[in-house]
């Protein structure tokens, strides 16, 4: 099945919400599907093995922080345009909108057949980028944000605490993602601080 993931982030990049993209398009790809991405112009790392689309690369933004900027901004109105243009020419059976700021393009260009991803809740991440004076008026935009972009499609969310968070707040059904790795009992225990020293 062809999928079109839309992130509205440099990519790649060694940030989480990227890691944890890049990890989902390789399951993907070799489950045999078809995905494919589009993201900013820029990023810095190995890209995985799928078709990346760019938007267009102005304003030129070469930053890899995380958070809102103005240059951002303008290249997710230009990220309506990309986006309506492959959904045109490749046809995908879904768009999988990765953050609030991807399905607010994908709510914008119209396009059918999407699915939210949730990385993230913004009335709790956004007041995190200012100062504490203006933490209450980011908060109120940021849930009127969340609930645009839980109003895009299908939701889903990638820890079962932030699903459950959507689901009660905008009374709909947000499903956490199976997690691709193993659980943590699976994993071997930490090394202590006393093995650390000996290393």
């Amino acid at each position: 099945m062809r999928t079109l993931h839309v992130a509205c982030q440099p990519f790649p990049s060694p940030q989480g919400t990227q890691a944890l993209i890049g990890a989902m398009l390789e399951a993907l790809r070799a489950s045999g599907d078809a995905p494919e991405l589009l993201a900013y112009a820029h990023g810095e790392g190995r890209a995985p093995a799928v078709p990346v689309h760019r938007v267009p690369d102005w304003p030129r933004a070469r930053s890899l922080r995380s958070g809102p900027s103005f240059a951002k901004v303008a290249l997710d109105l230009r990220a309506v345009a990309a986006l309506r243009a492959l959904v045109r020419r490749r046809a995908p059976a879904l768009v999988v909108a990765h953050s609030v700021e991807a399905a607010l393009v994908a709510r914008a260009a119209r396009v059918p057949n999407v699915a939210y991803v949730a990385h993230t809740r913004f009335d709790a991440e956004l007041p995190s980028y200012a100062p504490a004076r203006l933490s209450a008026p980011l908060e109120i935009l940021g849930a009127r944000l969340d609930a645009l972009a839980v109003g895009a499609g299908a939701v889903a969310a990638v820890a079962p605490s932030l699903a459950d968070a959507l689901s009660a707040r905008f009374a709909i059904e947000a499903r956490a993602l199976p997690v691709p790795w193993p659980p943590a009992g699976a994993l071997p225990p930490p090394i202590g601080v006393e093995e650390r020293r000996a290393a």
